[in-house]
């Protein structure tokens, strides 16, 4: 991927932060930046833990902004409840958006000025470092299209996050390298355009020990409802969200035990609802501190 990086602490240090008061101490910023936006959520107890929100596909007639704060809404009162810190980045399309041919933008890590991946991590950085948050690797959660992203940071860097939880992601990368990235851990080199007409030469893949420790971290939750057709993709078994996170968590448990380690990756099918985020929402909250 590119090596374009954000300079975390020069970069929040001169942000323009528009504040809105949540309660006595708490606070939500609105955090615009060439590279990417970004919300942030301070609880009103001093934070004991970082919890990235990756938000799905816009809904109709919203605009990224608006879909990444109803995202971070559903998650203030959890933040209060365990003194977590939110960081919820805007995946707006002009700079992580759909780039065509499979590669999902944000969704395979993808972003016009800095790789997603490296967005968030410098976002975390910064705060970590400006705000007395604990240097410890931060909780992650995604529903959709940002469970395809929280499946992907995850397996590239698995050190970073202490627990994920994934909501209804409709792709996986899987531990192989018979099938290119984002679906599986082989190479990928090629050239992307962006919707302003933008091309960026990307080249990534994954490392199968990586994927075998991200094992150990993820908790896949998806509706018994959400049984439509996804279209085929390289490696993945089954025709539906349901099917395909059984044969991901499998996959990665075998993986981890390739390497000598023990599979602990999760799915779980919740009865009775289908591709809906604000009802998978609470249980993503149970399993995301386990």
């Amino acid at each position: 991927m590119p090596n374009t990086r954000l300079r975390p602490l020069a970069f929040i240090a001169t942000l323009l932060l528009i504040t809105f008061t949540v309660g006595s101490t708490a606070e939500t910023r609105f955090v615009p930046t060439p590279e990417g936006d970004h919300f942030y959520y301070q609880p009103a107890e001093a934070a004991q833990d970082i919890l990235v929100i990756a938000h799905g596909t816009r809904g109709k007639n919203e605009t990224a902004q608006q879909t990444a704060q109803t995202f971070l809404n559903r998650w203030t009162h959890f933040a209060e409840t365990h003194a977590v810190a939110l960081i919820v980045p805007v995946f707006d399309d002009a700079r992580f958006g759909n780039t065509g041919g499979g590669y999902g933008g944000y969704r395979g890590l993808f972003g016009k000025h800095v790789p997603a991946d490296d967005f968030v991590i410098d976002l975390v950085t910064a705060y970590q470092a400006d705000h007395a948050l604990p240097q410890d690797p931060f909780l992650l959660y995604g529903h959709s299209a940002g469970g395809q992203f929280v499946i992907r940071f995850l397996v590239r860097h698995p050190n970073r996050v202490r627990r994920a939880v994934t909501s209804a992601p409709g792709r996986y990368s899987y531990p192989s390298r018979s099938a290119p990235w984002p679906y599986g851990a082989g190479p990928l080199t090629r050239s992307i355009t962006w919707p302003d007409g933008t091309t960026q030469a990307i080249r990534v893949e994954g490392v199968l020990r990586d994927y075998a420790n991200a094992a150990g971290k993820v908790h896949v939750i998806v509706g018994s409802q959400d049984t439509k057709p996804q279209p085929q993709r390289p490696l993945h078994l089954g025709k539906n969200r349901v099917e395909f996170a059984r044969s991901w968590v499998t996959a990665m448990n075998e993986s981890a035990r390739r390497f000598g380690a023990a599979g602990r990756a999760r799915v779980t099918v919740i009865p009775g609802i289908g591709h809906n985020s604000r009802a998978l929402t609470p249980h993503a909250q149970r399993y995301i501190l386990d």
